[in-house]
């Protein structure tokens, strides 16, 4: 289970006695399972704070590893024009290097991150992160090897023959020798070893108390399965308007995916809530050429999930869908607009990444990426390569929904009569879509999930209706955020995601107001300027380069769909980002 700066007692805890209890279970039953957590914000977060972690997790048999924080570097001073404007401020020359940290003590986790020069790497950490607890316990695991035939030869016996007191002693003395050997890089504790099959969870996850039993079973009778993806239902925190429109929305999805994957469609794998054998991770194990370490998940791509279960299903294993548990394992949802918003930058990111390299690596890498090209070439059925492209593509078709109004507006506005008859203007796509998924697609869903006994037909359909405003505001609006993910991979400008807030942060007016402000300030200036252009063109250009709405205009066509584009995007925080 990653971690990061998410709160003790609110998320971890919580999540922990669920876990617990499901480990409790599964060794009632005869099974051994372990708790292993990988902690990114142990050595970030408050001393009193890390200590309580440690503290928990050593109460409750949990093992846990925990690596340094990313290195910090000074701030460079470029003029008092852009300090004006600056909000961090320049780190301390003592806390970038310390040269005489031993002698007034020991170093913090953060200076011993800036003297050894120690790199979170990826663009969202949760892959290095991944990477680095899965190597510290291989480590381990390898030094205990070592141990235990040193014991077997020292006893004249084989490694068989020693018992669970020497095995426990040996571990113990394994990782405290590898702790030794990283200089406090690494703090562990516990039992971080790593069985036949991992239960990948999130920290805001609830699971069921026979999960670890049915599992194992059906991974067992199931060789071929690598990943065992579980449905899942939504465990909801605050309540408000935009976590309840999301949570309908995540239901949706996974309606959505239970009935394509019955139907013979291929499962995804979210990153969560999901079985993995450790064999199969490992059969796809590469070497990083940029550092030489061994790893298992891509910390070079935003969506790690992705590429791991490309790479297992290119290998010939299957990821299977398990609904059988009924939506009893629960995981969070965004809590906010901007956390959506970060999501949904971060799928569009990390599909760019997986299909098409950055254009300064066109001239002598091609603009497709290797792996994708390895898998549309590979054995991989084809109904399967549809479904992912498909997927892929979405991300693409909401992104340039801005930019193709921009275009329609101008080609419809200015060259109706030189446009060829096989143009479909925009405005007959918007209502055809309208029609078909806001209307026709509610009255069909709320079929589906009558048949699938989720919920009868009309409360089916009174769902659909209450929430169709709310769905129709956020992806009207979400463009320019999936163009702007594009676009920065594509020119290669630098985007860094955190995890998402698992509880609800600070509140207020004001707070939402600056949030607000910080985060669409360039949206709206897109949408004053677009805004600008429309009024020119309807009441200050010259004559015959005029787009006048009137009752027998054709202009009318040209403008709707960038004025819905542009309503859409200025007013989604507004309706959905003040809760």
């Amino acid at each position: 289970m990653p971690v990061y700066k998410e709160g003790l007692k609110g998320v971890i805890v919580p999540t922990m006695m669920s876990v617990l209890a499901a480990v409790q279970y599964y060794e009632e039953q005869g099974g051994t399972a372990s708790v292993f957590v990988n902690d990114d914000g142990m050595q970030v977060i408050q001393p009193e704070l890390a200590e309580a972690r440690k503290q928990y997790y050593r109460e409750n048999g949990i093992g846990y590893t925990a690596r340094p924080p990313n290195k910090k570097t000074a701030v460079k001073k470029s003029g008092w024009a852009f300090g004006l404007f600056r909000k961090d401020k320049p780190v301390p020359a003592a806390e970038e290097n310390s040269p005489g940290g031993e002698e007034d003590g020991p170093l913090t986790p953060q200076e011993l991150a800036n003297k050894i020069g120690f790199e979170r790497k990826g663009k969202f950490k949760k892959a290095s992160n991944m990477n680095y607890g899965l190597a510290f316990s291989i480590r381990v695991e390898d030094e205990l090897a070592r141990l235990l035939q040193v014991e077997a030869e020292r006893r004249g016996c084989t490694v068989d023959e020693l018992t669970v007191d020497d095995d426990e002693r040996l571990y113990q003395q394994a990782l405290d020798n590898m702790l030794a050997a990283d200089e406090g890089r690494t703090w562990a504790e516990g039992n971080i070893r790593i069985g036949e099959l991992i239960l990948l969870i999130d920290c805001d996850t609830r699971v069921p108390v026979d999960c670890l039993l049915y599992g194992a079973l059906e991974m067992h009778e199931s060789p071929e399965v690598a990943i065992l993806q579980h449905g899942s239902g939504v465990m909801q925190v605050v309540h408000n308007l935009f976590e309840n429109g999301i949570t309908y929305f995540t239901d949706v999805v996974y309606t959505a995916i239970k009935y394509g994957v019955g139907s013979g469609d291929v499962s995804p794998f979210v990153g969560h809530n999901a079985f993995l054998r450790w064999k199969a991770l490992q059969s796809i194990q590469f070497v990083d050429p940029s550092d030489g370490l061994t790893k298992w998940w891509s910390d070079a791509h935003v969506s790690e999930d992705f590429d791991i279960s490309l790479r297992l299903q290119m290998q010939g294993m299957v990821v299977r869908l398990a609904t059988y548990h009924n939506g009893e394992f629960k995981e969070g949802v965004s809590l906010t607009l901007y956390d959506e918003l970060t999501r949904w930058e971060k799928y569009a990111y990390g599909c760019n990444e997986l299909v098409f390299h950055p254009f300064y690596q066109w001239f002598y890498k091609g603009p497709v990426t290797r792996l994708f090209l390895r898998f549309l070439w590979s054995n991989m059925p084809v109904t399967s390569k549809v479904t992912i492209v498909a997927y892929i593509f979405t991300y693409y078709a909401i992104g340039s929904g801005m930019l193709l109004a921009t275009v329609n507006y101008i080609l419809l506005g200015l060259f109706d009569s030189d446009i060829d008859h096989l143009y479909l203007p925009s405005w007959g796509i918007w209502c055809s879509l309208v029609v078909v998924f806001n209307g026709f697609s509610s009255i069909a869903f709320s079929m589906a999930r009558h048949q699938l006994k989720e919920e009868t037909f009309w409360r089916a359909l009174l769902d659909a209706v209450k929430w169709l405003p709310f769905l129709i505001i956020y992806f009207g609006g979400i463009s320019l955020n999936c163009a702007k993910a594009i676009l920065c991979h594509a020119f290669s400008i630098n985007l860094e995601w955190a995890s998402t807030a698992k509880e609800m942060g600070p509140t207020g007016f004001y707070i939402g107001m600056d949030k607000m402000v910080r985060r669409f300030k360039w949206t709206w200036a897109i949408c004053v300027v677009l805004a600008g252009v429309m009024v020119y063109f309807a009441v200050g250009a010259p004559w015959g380069w005029t787009i006048t709405p009137g009752p027998y205009s054709t202009a009318n066509v040209a403008i709707a769909p960038l004025a819905i584009q542009i309503c859409s995007a200025s007013f989604l925080p507004f309706f959905l980002g003040l809760n």
